[in-house]
């Protein structure tokens, strides 16, 4: 459970849902003092051009949660890349269910996302205006037996997620469905103090000027794969590349390099010291000058670490 008060996010709580014997005290619980929520009212909307509808509401246990400034998905940055009027204040809306209950209500979803999204008319469900078009839809169920031992939930549940983008969590109990709510509205407060991901990045033009070599056609695709690492730009991957022709070329290499800091305790595995050398001093040219400069310990430690067989897994791009 997160430390101290969440700020900037609100859950909004619908009416069967605070009158649930189990699920809602230990709700109520969990948010006391660390994040704030409100009664979803259901005789105005319970947001703009979003309309309660009392027969929906009573067949969900459902909340939302609702943010002061907009929220960007990490993946949709990813697909999309940042502006200035992408991301949504309402990033989550929560269904809670008891495992038992997984087949009636997992197959009622789709129809509570196409309410969701819907204006209440034909307009297009996502058409701006609609607050909720671009929430994500989660389903938590919880109970002692897992939904997904039986192969029928199982598969409906995955039906969910693959053609509906309708994400399921299971939880043991009501407490561990509660703090996972807690959690959720934690990791969107996080990550506004991280940094939005890049996107997949392409080799540009200038890697038509390496050499097409009829025996060897996918060096551009090495190159694009060199460039994913965090601070290789395009023209380090191609002096590496030019180096190590093939990530076979390139594992062979670094399998021949002796770090030091092998771990006692963890058999084979090996921590690599930023000081163990390996393209460092190779220079790569700069773009628009007639100088060149060296890849640098940092860049060349990362390419080291995340090709080194015994390398601790969460050492290999710091």
């Amino acid at each position: 459970m997160p430390v101290g008060s969440i700020s900037g996010i609100t859950l909004h709580v619908s009416a069967s849902l605070r009158t649930t014997g189990v699920l809602w005290p230990a709700l109520e619980n969990s948010l006391d003092g660390h994040l704030p929520w409100e009664a979803i009212d259901e005789t105005v909307t319970c947001a703009p051009k979003v309309t309660v509808d009392r027969k929906c509401d009573a067949d969900f246990q459902w909340a939302y949660l609702q943010t002061d400034s907009p929220y960007l998905a990490h993946r949709q940055a990813c697909i999309d890349g940042p502006s200035d009027d992408a991301g949504t204040c309402f990033p989550l809306v929560l269904v809670f269910a008891e495992a038992s209950a997984c087949r009636s209500i997992a197959s009622s979803m789709r129809g509570l996302d196409r309410w969701l999204r819907s204006t209440g008319d034909d307009n297009s469900a996502t058409s701006a205006g609609v607050p909720l078009a671009r929430a994500r839809l989660l389903l938590i169920l919880w109970g002692s037996k897992p939904a997904t031992l039986r192969p029928d939930s199982c598969a409906l549940l995955a039906d969910l997620l693959l053609k509906d983008d309708i994400a399921t969590v299971e939880t043991l109990n009501a407490a561990n469905a509660s703090d996972y709510v807690l959690q959720c509205a934690s990791s969107i407060c996080e990550c506004r103090k991280r940094r939005v991901p890049s996107r997949f990045k392409i080799p540009g033009t200038r890697c038509q000027t390496l050499p097409k070599d009829p025996a060897d056609k996918l060096r551009v695709t090495w190159v694009s794969q060199l460039m994913q690492i965090p601070g290789v730009s395009e023209e380090i991957a191609k002096t590496v590349a030019e180096r190590y022709p093939s990530p076979a070329a390139m594992l062979k290499a670094v399998q021949s390099v002796d770090p030091t800091g092998r771990c006692l305790d963890e058999g084979p595995r090996v921590t690599i010291p930023p000081e163990v050398d390996f393209l460092s001093d190779l220079e790569y040219p700069i773009r628009g000058r007639k100088s060149t400069r060296r890849i640098g310990p940092i860049v060349s430690h990362r390419i080291l670490a995340l090709f080194h067989a015994d390398v601790q897994p969460d050492r290999l791009l710091l």
